[in-house]
């Protein structure tokens, strides 16, 4: 979905007359040029769909959410990639914010903190396991869209803040507003089908719900804390960083846009500290025009994420 297969297709036959019934997914109109897509003799050749350059051996980690998962289409053809992207595990989501690898880290070194989480419902932390804590790759690029779209709890003897957000929504509220400490086992069991009483009481009981991004100074200082963790390891493992900044001008969700404007004023000055390179969307994301057609300012036109990857390919070839 939204590759731009059938638009190609559609003018490689001549743009030929197809009558269409609605509804459809798609407008073999929009994009009116793909020029994304190449026709190669034999893909499933050996390397076929890889450039004829010496980058091609270079391995790359993708950290982020939908804007990288959708420029890796146009990566991958270039380099190895390792993909890291949210996904779901019924009835929690694995995502791949900065909390989730300051936990993981503090797990591994730290037996009490371990035993709490083993405790506390949410995904097995196993699975926020990262290529940037094993230090294969040899350029990492990240970008940090995810933050704003889960509540955070702090556990009350110990400080340890953790970021959970499930499948389950309340209605009317955004997930950094879902307070699930507030929930009863009874309320949540048939739905939370991996989450025993205990563990549900133990988290009602020894943790306070903290708020989100938007409205939680804590979480913000937090995600401060985790991305200077983040860039100190990889900058003494001497990798190539390259950070993809977020969307805060176009759009007609401006708790969106402002979130996101939040969230490069923290990354941003902290990528140059540790001179990183840094891409700035807005310099390409300028109009409406350059959004899908929901206009909400998260997703991109295939041209944008096309650009995307180039501006990285290009920062990657500095190595």
């Amino acid at each position: 979905m939204n590759m731009g297969v059938e638009q190609y297709v559609w003018n490689k036959l001549g743009r030929k007359h197809i009558d269409i019934k609605p509804p459809t997914a798609s407008d073999l109109n929009n994009p009116s040029k793909v020029d994304w897509i190449t026709l190669c003799d034999d893909a499933n050749a050996q390397d076929s769909h890889k450039d004829d350059s010496s980058l091609n051996s270079l391995q790359v980690c993708l950290r982020g959410a939908c804007d990288l998962a959708m420029t890796s289409f146009f990566l991958k053809t270039k380099f190895e990639t390792i993909e890291e992207f949210n996904y779901s595990v019924h009835p929690w989501e694995v995502h791949t914010n900065a909390r989730s690898l300051g936990l993981y880290k503090d797990q591994e070194s730290d037996l009490d903190i371990r035993t709490i989480l083993e405790k506390t419902p949410g995904p097995d932390f196993n699975r926020y396991n990262s290529d940037i804590i094993q230090e294969k790759s040899d350029v990492y690029v990240i970008s940090f869209s995810q933050e704003g779209f889960m509540s955070s709890y702090r556990h009350k003897e110990t400080g340890l803040i953790l970021s959970l957000r499930c499948m389950y929504m309340f209605p009317g509220t955004d997930a950094c507003d879902a307070d699930y400490t507030s929930l009863a086992y009874d309320d949540v069991k048939d739905f939370l089908t991996d989450t025993t009483e205990e563990k549900w009481n133990y988290f009602k009981e020894n943790y306070e719900f903290i708020g989100g991004f938007r409205n939680s100074d804590i979480v913000k200082e937090q995600f401060q804390n985790d991305v200077i963790h983040i860039f100190t390891r990889l900058k003494h493992a001497q990798k190539k960083v390259i950070i993809l900044g977020l969307n805060e001008k176009i759009g007609n969700l401006p708790r969106l846009v402002e979130l996101w404007s939040s969230i490069n004023s923290i990354v941003k000055p902290l990528a140059e500290a540790y001179e990183y390179d840094y891409i700035d969307i807005n310099d390409y994301v300028k109009t409406d025009a350059d959004l899908t057609d929901e206009l909400g300012g998260a997703h991109y036109k295939r041209s944008i994420y096309k650009k995307f990857s180039d501006v990285i390919a290009d920062c990657i070839a500095k190595v």
